[in-house]
């Protein structure tokens, strides 16, 4: 039986393998390709685990994470995504590309935001509408508002999860500070409506958990926009085991703002004080 540490080229064609199959088929899949190796065993276990427990509006698809699966996202200028056409990529990450696009019924300009991979289980689609519903309920003006959140399927059927939310022409919050050289009483009334509108969501019990100059743009006329719920813990329905922190090290958040305790990994401990933390930085 097997001692050495497992090889992750061999625990990632594992879990690829795995995540292409039904739940209730996977275990003979396991079975077959660990072979006795109780340590390769419990790796590729773990990581399907995580991806079977993850349920954020946006949360990262393990094989995100592992470099597998999903399509190529930067390339499809052009292409529709339910009822918007894509014209232009604004940003990518490592879990999502986001796009400006037309919709066509009603007429207007909107940002949609696509995963970066497809979904892993029936039931995630369900659970992705649900809390993408209740980032729709928070209707603030300091916040992007969030038109539709669907599941899009390609012609070679990867499913595609997407929000489709108002389109915001602006720039990073600090850099309109140091632009327009705002001094102290503009500065404290500007974040007065961002601590408002983050307050709104907290009133919807919906944390933000990535807080940081580039998701709160400001437009000429000086109005902030709070963005990108993408990684929002809905709280009281979420879990600790649903935040992502894997086996592969990967922890949801931006390093510099969060809070000590998203920092450290007391998962448990993340609520509305780690957005009122990261508003301070």
């Amino acid at each position: 039986m097997p001692t050495s540490q497992p090889d992750w080229e061999i625990i990632k064609q594992i879990v690829a393998e795995a995540l292409d199959l039904p739940p209730e088929r996977r275990r003979g899949l396991i079975d077959a390709r660990c072979d006795g190796d109780a340590r390769l065993r419990a790796e590729v276990e773990s990581l399907l685990a995580a991806a079977d427990e993850s349920v954020g509006v946006m949360a990262p698809r393990i094989d995100v994470w592992l470099g597998i699966g999903g399509p190529d996202l930067l390339s499809l200028g052009g292409h529709r995504v339910g009822r918007y056409v894509l014209d232009r990529l604004i940003s990518e990450g490592s879990m999502a590309a986001v796009y400006q696009a037309r919709q066509l019924k009603p007429q207007r300009v909107v940002a949609v935001k696509i995963l970066r991979a497809a979904l892993p289980m029936i039931d995630s689609a369900g659970r992705f509408d649900r809390e993408s519903d209740a980032l729709g309920r928070i209707g603030h003006p300091n916040i992007a508002r969030i038109f539709e959140a669907g599941v899009h399927r390609t012609d070679s059927g990867v499913a595609m999860p997407f929000i489709a939310m108002e389109y915001v022409e602006g720039v990073p919050v600090t850099h309109f500070a140091r632009q327009r050289k705002i001094g102290a009483r503009d500065a404290i009334a500007l974040m007065i409506k961002i601590a408002s509108a983050v307050h709104a969501a907290h009133q919807q019990a919906v944390i933000h958990r990535d807080l940081k100059p580039a998701n709160v743009l400001v437009d000429s006329t000086g109005e902030p926009k709070v963005l990108d719920f993408g990684i929002a813990r809905i709280a009281g329905r979420d879990t600790p085991q649903n935040t992502w922190q894997t086996t592969a090290g990967v922890l949801l958040g931006t390093p510099g703002y969060m809070s000590p305790e998203q920092a450290a990994g007391r998962l448990d401990d993340v609520d509305v004080r780690s957005d009122v933390w990261s508003l301070g930085v």
